[in-house]
């Protein structure tokens, strides 16, 4: 039997260190990306295979538009972190009309975003990195 699904980025929480971030681009407005897979593969000189579990962080894309007040946010999270070591914060992303949600519960802004001003809105592409969970679900 068929199914109608739908996707919200306006339904979703997106948090970081208790603030909630707004003011997306366009298109791949946040990304998720593994720092490696799970398992790595060893193979013994007699081919027997064994499995060793890794640790796995995660790297955060945030694209947001020049004129989210979220930039803000960032640049005196980012500022904070560096003069006081201040910046490591929980980040969450829950999608609440589908099954995907990240909770990294320590995460910070790893730098300063390439900044084009022009005659059009830019976009500014902030990089995060992070500990913790990650569940990619469906809708």
């Amino acid at each position: 039997m068929a199914a109608l699904r739908t996707f919200s980025l306006q339904a979703c929480t997106i948090t970081f260190g208790g603030f909630t971030v707004s003011g997306f681009s366009a298109d791949d407005a946040i990304t998720f990306e593994p720092s490696n897979a799970a398992f790595e593969e060893v193979v013994g000189a007699d081919g027997d295979l064994s499995m060793a579990q890794k640790s796995v962080t995660w790297k955060v894309k945030v694209s947001l538009s020049q004129t989210s007040k979220t930039n803000d946010a960032f640049s005196a999270l980012l500022k904070s972190d560096i003069l006081f070591g201040t910046g490591v914060l929980p980040f969450g992303f829950v999608d609440p009309r589908g099954t995907t949600v990240f909770q990294l519960t320590a995460a910070r802004v790893m730098g300063w975003p390439s900044v084009a001003v022009g005659t059009t809105i830019k976009g500014r592409e902030w990089n995060l990195s992070g500990v913790g969970e990650g569940f990619v679900g469906g809708n």
